[in-house]
């Protein structure tokens, strides 16, 4: 099913000696407020800091719906290489409690 709608995986670069960036005293909380890419909102804002929604269970919804399936690997594809490419950097990851998505956090750099 990969083969279908590709692969959601990308290399990450961390510098284990590196000291720790400043968040700029952002937190899970404040994430929660940043603009969001989904399938309910496909434009990609212009914002210091932006979510970048993903499914919780990818595989599943593979199985259940892979035309949608298909959509958010397509999605988050072109989100997470329009921001990497503009600068942005991975900062964090969060999900509500009782949702169905998780995020991750792109920050300009």
């Amino acid at each position: 099913m990969d083969s279908i709608i590709g692969t959601d995986r990308f290399v990450a670069e961390w510098d284990l000696t590196a000291a720790l960036p400043d968040s700029g005293g952002a937190t899970a909380a404040t994430h929660a407020e940043a603009p969001a890419v989904s399938l309910a909102q496909r434009e990609l804002p212009d914002a210091p800091s932006v979510r970048i929604m993903v499914p919780n269970d990818i595989q599943e919804l593979k199985l259940r719906a892979p035309d949608t399936a298909q959509a958010w690997r397509a999605l988050t594809r072109k989100a997470f290489q329009h921001y990497l490419e503009a600068g942005y950097v991975v900062r964090g990851i969060g999900r509500a409690a009782a949702d169905v998505h998780s995020w991750y956090v792109v920050q300009r750099d």
